[in-house]
């Protein structure tokens, strides 16, 4: 039988540096990988099946985009396998509706939202012009589902017939209208930020919500802003959508109050800032995958000894 300390699946050439990275972080610890991709996913689904093959943990960035990956996350779970993330976690945690209502019982600080649902036979949500007066114009309309990369999202709505046009454009049964956040600016500086969160490490950056552009957050940085706020509400959201592995938007308003935008970003970009002008700072990426393999490292050690 061939043994790996840890499977990483992935469907995309966007993720193929940050699987070198993580296979170099493991083998600094002496563990072994073995790389899942769509060419040979269906041949290592046959040889754990006929135990010829070995998973002793598994990470899986695959199967959100690709259902077919899916079966090897099922069969890996029924053979007790150390799974990084769990896909059910992931998948409810996709869910910014879902997320709202969570943060608000959570006492975690979220804009003004009004949550919208489509009924199967409506083509647009149901709205009125009395319910966008709490709202400052424009504001946000954005699918609860399905908004990768910005996709389906209004930054500028004003009127009744915005949101409509939104709530057709997309197939979402949910919508969220939310009040926009006057993000605080000094020295130029927005105070927008994408944090991650790393099984228990927290990273900080900067974040430009119109480039994309990441900046790390030094530790003179957050003191000299008073960012610690960051680090402590990511770990709150961490708490409650129990995923190991997750990035949020966090802004400082013009008040100095800090606020959850985005909610959980459960399955984080990885591309490379040095190959990708709004990539993830190369050395950051490498911390976070240091911070994945150790706690790996750790989980399977605990399950040797176990």
């Amino acid at each position: 039988m061939d043994t790996y300390h840890i499977g990483l699946a992935y469907d995309t050439d966007y993720d193929a540096d940050f699987i070198d990275i993580l296979e170099s972080s493991s083998a600094a610890l002496g563990l072994g990988t073995y790389r899942v991709n769509p060419a040979n996913l269906d041949k290592t689904y046959s040889l754990i099946c006929d135990g010829s093959l070995l998973f002793l943990s598994y990470y899986d960035r695959a199967s959100d985009t690709s259902p077919n990956f899916y079966k090897l996350y099922t069969l890996l779970k029924e053979k007790k396998t150390l799974i990084l993330q769990s896909l059910e976690k992931q998948a409810l945690a996709s869910d910014k509706a879902l997320m709202h209502r969570l943060f608000e019982r959570a006492h975690i600080p979220v804009p003004r939202t009004l949550i919208l649902e489509k009924k199967s036979d409506e083509v647009t949500c149901q709205i009125s012009e009395q319910d966008l007066k709490k709202f400052n114009r424009p504001f946000v309309v954005k699918p609860a589902i399905n908004t990768g990369a910005s996709a389906g999202v209004n930054l500028d709505a004003c009127t009744v017939e915005d949101v409509h046009y939104t709530c057709r454009m997309g197939g979402d049964d949910k919508y969220l209208l939310q009040q926009k956040i006057r993000e605080k600016k000094t020295e130029n500086r927005k105070f927008w930020f994408r944090v991650f969160y790393v099984c228990g490490s927290v990273f900080c950056c900067w974040w430009d919500p119109q480039t994309h552009r990441y900046e790390i957050v030094t530790d003179r940085q957050s003191r000299l802003y008073h960012l610690q706020p960051l680090e402590t509400m990511i770990k709150k959201i961490a708490a409650n959508c129990e995923l190991q592995f997750f990035s949020t938007e966090l802004a400082c308003d013009v008040g100095d109050r800090f606020y959850a935008i985005d909610y959980v970003n459960e399955i984080c970009d990885m591309r490379l800032q040095s190959k990708h002008y709004d990539g993830v700072p190369d050395d950051l990426v490498r911390l976070i995958s240091e911070s994945i393999v150790n706690h790996i490292k750790l989980g399977l050690d605990y399950y040797i000894d176990a």
